[in-house]
């Protein structure tokens, strides 16, 4: 009997990012502020989970929803393609 891929202790766990990920604010100047990933997310059940402890333990899923006529999905597009090296050490 095949088991599946979740069976096989892989957990899967994922981050849904609504709105700004990287930024707080709409503004659409050209000055380039500091961006953190956020340390802590809230989970859907209310609990607080810490993004670097789960990304030890789990494979990480980042899903962003974007629209590229968007100026500010634009931006936030942008800041994730710099990004990626700093994603990929976590898994």
């Amino acid at each position: 009997m095949k088991k599946s891929i979740l069976t096989h202790k892989m957990k899967f766990s994922a981050i849904f990012f609504w709105g700004i990920v990287f930024g707080s604010s709409f503004e659409t100047d050209s000055t380039k502020q500091e961006i953190y990933f956020p340390a802590t997310v809230t989970s859907s059940a209310g609990n607080e989970i810490d993004v670097a402890a789960l990304a030890k333990t789990h494979i990480m899923i980042v899903i962003t929803i974007k629209a590229t006529w968007c100026p500010v999905c634009r931006q936030q597009l942008l800041r994730i393609k710099e990004q990626l090296g700093d994603f990929e050490k976590c898994n």
